[in-house]
């Protein structure tokens, strides 16, 4: 008695018995969808993180507003970084960080601020048109040539002087961001509590946008997770079965 004889190609040997042909096919069609669904999760997965990363920041941001708001004097202002004016929305960028991804923050709309801006010292101090008469004394003719032909409406040195000791106050931010790279200072702009908590409300609703996305985003994934033990159960199923159909075979050519 051969094997031919007792299974047959395409043969079944018993009701819920599969050929071995046919077994083969199916276990191999469980196996690509097993690896397309794994594709697609880690897809999903990556969105999750880029997502969580998001709202992070969001969190973040909002924390950092909220500081600020706690430190507005009596009149209701406060100075802060001109890079902290910045109105956007935060987004996740694969291409950032060198292509590992990361949170970029997209500008939208006007900055935070009165249009008040001075020009801060590293250590935290208001400088003067002393500190630009300093920049401008000790640097090399090359960095002043380079001043005079970038910054050439901005450069008055006679000026400065008659007011060394008065702080860099103005209402041109490109004055002052000007100045602020001349001396290696920091650029501040004074905001007032209502712009803050504005900007606080405003992320606020951004953030549960995000989060009616990030519950959408785990049902999908769920979804995807249930679909994928589904198909290594039926994988798993042809297997058992397959084993079956032989043990069988091999019972009857020990008849």
């Amino acid at each position: 008695m051969t094997i031919g004889s007792v299974g047959g190609t395409g043969s079944t040997t018993g009701i819920g018995q599969v050929s071995h042909d046919v077994g083969d096919i199916a276990f191999l069609v469980a196996l690509l969808e097993v690896e397309m669904l794994d594709t697609e999760i880690s897809g999903r997965l990556n969105e999750m993180k880029g997502l969580n990363a998001v709202r992070k920041a969001y969190n973040e941001r909002i924390a950092e507003l909220q500081r600020l708001v706690d430190q507005c004097a009596e009149d209701g202002q406060v100075e802060i970084p001109l890079s902290s004016a910045q109105r956007g929305s935060y987004v996740w960028d694969p291409e950032a960080n060198g292509g590992t991804g990361g949170v970029v923050l997209r500008a939208e709309g006007d900055m935070m601020g009165t249009g008040e801006y001075s020009v801060h010292r590293a250590d935290g101090s208001q400088a003067c048109f002393g500190d630009l008469l300093d920049a401008f004394n000790t640097v090399s003719p090359i960095l002043v040539g380079d001043w005079l032909e970038r910054f050439p409406r901005f450069m008055d040195p006679m000026d400065w002087v008659s007011h060394r000791d008065d702080p860099i106050e103005t209402r041109d931010p490109a004055k002052a961001q000007a100045y602020a790279e001349m001396m290696g200072g920091t650029v501040m702009v004074t905001v007032t509590r209502d712009q803050l908590t504005g900007e606080m409300q405003t992320l606020r609703d951004k953030l549960d946008g995000l989060s009616s996305d990030a519950e959408i985003g785990m049902l999908g994934l769920n979804r995807l997770l249930s679909r994928r033990n589904q198909v290594l159960q039926l994988a798993s199923n042809v297997m058992s079965s397959q084993h079956q159909t032989t043990m069988g075979i091999i019972a009857n050519l020990k008849v």
